[in-house]
């Protein structure tokens, strides 16, 4: 198509308009190629179109879109609504309301950003803010960055306020110091220089180069501190690590916790393998694993087990339960409850044993006690005071006398031949003497098949380990070192120092296993335990069964009661209830029906049939409900948490798929984005980010950071948006439906409402209104006060020409037309047209039709019109036009009444011809001569005798008569 070229007469040299309507190219070299109401008011400023545009910065230059202004020189404005660039070299490609502020700074896109620094870049989004010089920030919602060279590439609410600091996304992360990093993840603060953070939700990395690899609530305190990653886990100091677990603490330098639970590293160079509730007290100290053991002294060890101590320098304990080393370079291999008090004393294992002599050792056995110094036992409840003295074997068995070996008995299985130098016997205190006839009395106990084993006799008991013992019962057997039956039928102990005390069929097999009672229970793993009940199986090591019937457990796993329940995660954990499994590491239950708890640190409190498979997922209770990582269900019926931090505190039916998503109650609800959340209600759906359904029937939300407050069967498809309504549908962005039903929101920044009550101010672009209806923009401000004279509306302007407005739309051939009232601002250069500045003007456009200013017939009224110059309403008008009675339509000018339809109060003066069919002058006058000064030529006078009019001569007369 052909182009108009048009010189703007309005404008500056040589400046351009195209085409398109009300343009304006006001400034040198300035141009305008199409478009409506756009304004070039810079030298060499471009519009290439759109709608009321405007370029004030040399050199500026905007593409097309809506009401952009381009005010730093040599900037750039794409297109889209509302855009600014102020600093030079700025850019905002396009969006809404977009501000580039800083010099060379860019806006690719979005809603709302704004770019303070110089060369700072904001690639889209909404909210965004890039403070610093050199900044970025790729997208997301509500970021900021404050320093120099500070970086956030998306997510939401994410600030990189340190010199060279990076968020690569997530939601309300920090990266606050000199280049900090948080990669994502949610909540995290990363605000030691250097300090990085990979991910995972609350955490705090502090300290100099520290680092946290994801996690929940860890914390990475001090210099070169590192956690790589579990839940609540603190590394305090210098060159501290923690590798991942829950509740883990390091608190000394170069000390460190791979993982586990609740473990504690507080002295220097102390190591904590794992396991759980461990504490590292001593310097260069070491705790393997197992559960709630304690390395209290400089350089001891604890290689495992469970609630061991170790107070002795040097000491070590390599396994068992509740055993304790005191002294240096004392030992316990394992066993229960056995105690190394001695300098270089040994334990190797058996239950409840002491040594406190010096060099001194117990083999294994129980209840045995070591005074003396370099003495051994290897006995059960014997006691040994005597230096460089043994008891082997036997039980209840004293020993005071230094330099003796005591033992029950003495079976010499192979005898060499030579000759005798006396017979042997044995004195009342069971020393060996010079031999004489003894007789014996029937016992109770025989010796059992292995070595110092002893059974109750008759009872078809059959003790075949090492230093075992049947104390009663029938059919017991004991098969391995150290066991120990005390009662019951058909009860094997056949794990070495494992133990039943009765029941029947009960069978302890591992290393210090132990069953109480029951029947048919089975004490499989390593220090396991079954109280009682019936068909039991505590198969892990560590494990623990106090009752009820055909449950199972694993390593370090506990179950209290109830029937069919497994807990074969480690450490994991089920209360009582039935047919519940607890299969996840740290897993719980703790009652209901048919529960399972599969995922890390996952928890079901109660209820029937819910399922927690999510690493620290969480069900309270309820019926057939699911949870998912970091999710959690409350209550209620097939309620499902999918969602990473999922919520659902109840209701039935009802979804939160959205990380950080949260449904309070209702039915059948769906959560499905980013920190989505609904209240109640029914069937409501959320497919927006942070976005928000309070309650209702049937209403959806699919645009980000909108809001349903109720109603039934709306829908919001667009962002930052709000309904309270029903059966209505908002499709504008930023806007709000309020009330009603069945409306149609299809504009941007639009509020739709049927009916508005509002008991306080409204602002528009002001956060504290001062009126009723405050609107506030860049130079001018539009406010409504019912208290100021009885109601005022007020429009003010600092610049152009602030005013009201009327206008009609084109129809059919007859073009478009509006009308005026305002001022002309005191430092307007724009609109000359409109009177001189400081001006009040009232005015129709040029395609208006007329201008009609009107005082309609009443009853009881004057209806006059009447202007006043340079005066008050309070004395007479200067133009009156009588509005009623018989001289209606008169005018009178300096007086109110008139009595012609022209009537001046005063002097007339006519410079040209005049015509009339009567003339009344109301005042007489007489000049006093000719030469009488009063008047002008033309002027007419009169009195009873003559009539007078002045020359250019001066005055003449008329005489009269009657007629």
């Amino acid at each position: 198509m052909a182009y108009v070229i048009i010189d703007d007469p309005n404008g500056g040299s040589t400046s351009t308009v195209r085409c398109g309507t009300n343009n304006s190219a006001l400034q040198d070299y300035s141009v305008v190629s199409g478009g409506y109401g756009n304004t070039a008011n810079s030298r060499y400023g471009i519009i290439a179109g759109g709608y009321s545009n405007q370029t004030t910065g040399c050199m500026a230059t905007i593409s097309g879109g809506r009401r952009n202004s381009a005010s730093g020189c040599y900037s750039n404005i794409g297109g889209g609504i509302e855009n600014k660039t102020i600093g030079i070299l700025s850019v905002v490609s396009g969006g809404i309301d977009n501000t580039a502020i800083g010099g060379t700074s860019n806006i690719a896109g979005g809603t709302y950003n704004t770019t303070n620094g110089n060369v700072s870049t904001i690639g889209g989004g909404c909210k965004n803010t890039a403070f610093g010089n050199c900044t970025t920030i790729g997208g997301g919602y509500q970021n900021i960055s404050t320093q120099i060279f500070s970086s956030v590439f998306g997510g939401c609410k994410n600030s990189a306020s340190g010199k060279y600091s990076f968020v690569g996304g997530g939601g309300s992360n920090t990266a606050s110091s000199y280049n900090t990093t948080v990669s994502g993840g949610y909540s995290n603060t990363s605000s030691g220089y250097y300090s990085t953070i990979g991910g995972g939700s609350q955490n705090l990395s502090r300290g100099e180069f520290s680092f946290i690899g994801g996690g929940k609530n860890n914390t990475a305190c001090d210099s070169l501190s590192v956690v790589a990653g579990g839940q609540f886990n603190t590394a305090t100091c210098e060159c501290t690590i923690v590798g991942g677990g829950e509740l883990n603490t390091v608190d000394s330098i170069y000390s460190a916790i791979l993982g586990g639970y609740n473990n504690t590293s507080i002295a220097n160079f102390s190591l904590v393998g794992g396991g759980c509730n461990n504490a590292n007290l001593g310097a260069g100290s070491f705790v393997g694993g197992g559960c709630s053991n304690s390395a209290i002294s400089n350089i001891s060890v604890i290689a495992g087990g469970a609630r061991n101590q170790n107070f002795g320098t040097y000491a070590s304990i390599l396994g068992g339960l509740c055993n304790k080393t005191y002294s240096d370079g004392s030992v316990v291999v394992g066993g229960q409850f056995n105690t190394a008090i001695g300098f270089n004393s040994n334990i190797s294992g058996g239950y409840g044993n002491t040594v406190s002599g010096y060099c001194s050792a117990i083999v294994g056995g129980n209840q045995n006690l070591v005074l003396g110094d370099c003495s051994m036992i290897f006995s059960s409840n014997s006691t040994l005071v005597a230096d460089r003295s043994v008891i082997l074997g036997g039980q209840n068995i004293s020993g005071v006398t230094d330099d003796t070996v005591y033992v029950p008995y003495l079976n010499i299985q192979n005898v060499t031949t030579g000759t005798s130098i006396s017979n042997l016997g044995i004195d009342s205190s069971g020393n060996v003497i010079f031999g004489q006839d003894l007789t014996g009395s029937t016992a109770l106990y025989e010796v059992g098949t292995g070595v110092d084993s002893v059974q109750k006799i008759g009872n078809g008991a059959d003790a075949i380990g090492n230093f075992s013992v049947i104390s009663g019962g029938i059919n017991n057997t004991t098969s391995a070192s150290y066991t120990f039956v005390g009662g019951g039928v058909g009860n094997t102990a056949s794990g070495k120092y494992s133990t039943v005390s009765g029941g029947y069929i009960n069978t302890s097999s591992n290393y210090y296993s132990f069953i109480g009672g029951g029947g048919q229970n089975t004490a499989m793993g390593n220090s396991s335990l079954v109280v009682g009940g019936g068909a039991n199986k505590a198969i892990g090591d560590y494990s623990f069964i106090g009752g009820g019937a055909n449950n199972e457990s694993n390593c370090f796993s506990v179950i209290g009661g109830g029937g069919q329940n497994t807990s074969s995660g480690c450490y994991s954990f089920v209360g009582c209830g039935v047919y519940n499994t607890s299969s996840g590491l740290y897993s719980a239950i703790s009652g209901g029906y048919c529960n399972t708890s599969s995922g890390y640190n996952s928890t079901v409190s109660g209820g029937y049939c819910n399922t927690s498979s999510g690493n620290y997922s969480v069900i309270s209770g309820g019926f057939c409900n699911t949870s998912l990582t970091n999710s959690f269900v409350g209550g209620g019926l097939q309620n499902t948490a999918l969602g990473d931090n999922s919520t659902i505190s109840g209701g039935r039916f009802n979804t939160a798929s959205g990380c950080y998503s949260t449904i309070i109650g209702g039915r059948a609800n769906t959560a499905n984005c980013l920190n989505s959340f609904i209240g109640g209600g029914d069937n409501n759906k959320l497919n927006g980010c942070v976005s928000n359904i309070s309650g209702g029937l049937c209403n959806t939300v699919l645009g980000d950071y909108s809001f349903i407050g109720g109603g039934s069967g709306n829908t919001v498809n667009s962002c930052l948006s709000m309904i309270f309504s029903k059966d209505s549908i908002l499709t504008g962005d930023r806007s709000v439906i309020l009330g009603g039903q069945n409306i149609t929101g299809t504009t941007n920044d639009t509020v739709y409402a049927t009916c508005l009550t509002v008991s306080d101010n409204i602002g528009v672009g002001i956060e504290v209104p001062q009126y009723p209806l405050h609107i506030l923009g860049a130079t001018s401000q539009l406010t409504y006060d019912p208290t100021g004279g009885g109601g005022r509306l007020n429009v003010s302007g600092s610049t152009f020409i602030p005013r009201l407005d009327v206008q009609i739309s084109p129809y059919l051939t007859t073009p478009g037309a509006g009308a005026s009232f305002g001022m002309r601002a005191w430092s307007d250069v724009t609109y000359p047209l409109y009177g001189a500045v400081g001006d009040t003007f009232l005015r129709a456009s040029n395609e208006s039709n007329g201008l009609n200013l009107m005082n309609a017939n009443g009853t009881g009224t004057e209806d006059y019109i009447r202007l006043y110059a340079g005066k008050n309403a309070n004395v007479t008008s200067d133009l009156h036009i009588q509005g009623s009675g018989s001289t209606k339509g008169y005018i009178g000018i300096n007086t109110e009444t008139p009595t012609e339809r022209l009537h001046v109060n005063g002097n007339v003066l006519v410079n040209s011809a005049f015509s009339a069919s009567t003339i009344s002058m109301v005042t007489s006058f007489t000049p006093s001569s000719s030469a009488d000064t009063t008047g002008t030529p033309g002027t007419l006078a009169w009195d009873n005798t003559y009539l007078y009019y002045k020359t250019g001569t001066g005055w003449l007369r008329l005489g009269g008569s009657a007629f």
